[in-house]
């Protein structure tokens, strides 16, 4: 069901990898002609020592015309919603997607709103998202 892929950019000298997690269930969204999905990808720098996973969200128009989405992102991390009464910039995803454009989130920098930081190893911290939730969705 998941096809792993991995992503081996060289940028100024270090390797980053970016590949799907198997066994996240993934999210379908579809509402004028626009598709959210999401899956679980795993992001490494050897640069800088990281490896975390992020929940990357797709955003795919299938419609003929420029359209503009914009969502904000409801997060609980161990079962708490850090943002649930609030509609904070922060959590505000807004792109604007030419005609059958798609564009997802990745462990570039470009696309840096459509991640939603999952978790670090554990032994760096206990935080993990439990729940996300795409709320307000507009397409205009």
């Amino acid at each position: 069901m998941f096809s792993q892929k991995r992503f081996i950019p060289f940028i100024a000298g270090f390797a980053l990898f970016t590949y799907t997690l198997p066994g996240y269930s993934q999210e379908v969204i579809n509402q004028s002609g626009i598709q959210i999905t999401s899956s679980q990808i795993r992001c490494t720098s050897t640069k800088n020592g990281t490896d975390n996973s992020y929940i990357s969200l797709s955003l795919e128009n299938t419609t003929d015309k420029q359209v503009t989405v914009s969502f904000y992102k409801q997060l609980w991390y161990n079962n708490n919603c850090i943002n649930c009464n609030e509609t904070s910039e922060e959590y505000l995803v807004q792109q604007t997607l030419s005609p059958y454009e798609k564009m997802e989130g990745n462990c570039t920098k470009e696309n840096m709103q459509l991640l939603i930081f999952h978790s670090m190893p554990k032994h760096l911290s206990k935080n993990t998202l439990t729940k996300h939730k795409l709320i307000d969705i507009q397409v205009k």
